[in-house]
Formats: structure tokens, C-alpha cells, sequence
């Protein structure tokens, strides 16, 4: 009876046969996720200012961030998102002065 119980080990599938094995969603969610954090060096060069003035931002909660352990990443997104909302239109002229 004691035999009968007992299952036979699961062959893992080798990367070779018929595809490779596919990650669970989450898994697969997160490592999407990844690929599109920035550090702060990327995010300082895409924004032309120091690391300091972005740690700075991410202190007072200024940009979008994650914290990861204790480092900061940024998504890309995110950073796409906020910059657009920052974003000005010119003016169609210059001011005159009627004096």
C-alpha cells in the first residue's frame, strides 16, 4: 500500500524540448519590470542634472520612485509620465512693453 503512494519524480524539461520553460506570470511581470527601472545615474543623464539633485527630488517625493532594498530605481515610464506633466508651451510672442 505504502508503495502505491509514492509519486515518481518530475522530469524537468529541458530548455531544448519543444521551447523553452516559461516563467510564472508574476515572475515574467517582474522581470518586464525590471528591464524598464532606471538607476539614478540613468535617470541624472536623461534629465541633465546631478545625482544629487535627483536623490534630493526623491527625498522630498518630487519625482516617481521605487525603492528597492536601498536602492532607488525609477520607472520608465513613470519618469515619461512626469516629465510630460511638467511640460510648458512657449509663448507665440515676446511680451511688449506699452510704456
Amino acid at each position: 500500500m505504502r508503495a502505491a503512494l509514492k509519486r515518481k519524480p518530475r522530469k524537468r524539461r529541458q530548455s531544448s524540448e519543444s521551447g523553452p520553460i516559461r516563467p510564472e506570470r508574476g515572475v515574467f511581470h517582474l522581470r518586464c519590470m525590471m528591464e524598464r527601472l532606471l538607476t539614478v545615474e540613468e535617470v541624472s543623464d536623461i534629465l541633465r542634472v546631478s545625482k544629487s539633485t535627483v536623490y534630493r527630488w526623491v527625498h522630498y517625493g518630487f519625482i516617481p520612485h521605487i525603492k528597492v532594498g536601498g536602492a532607488v530605481r525609477f520607472d520608465r515610464k513613470a519618469v515619461g509620465r512626469w516629465l510630460k506633466a511638467r511640460e510648458s508651451a512657449g509663448r507665440s510672442r515676446l511680451p511688449v512693453d506699452v510704456g
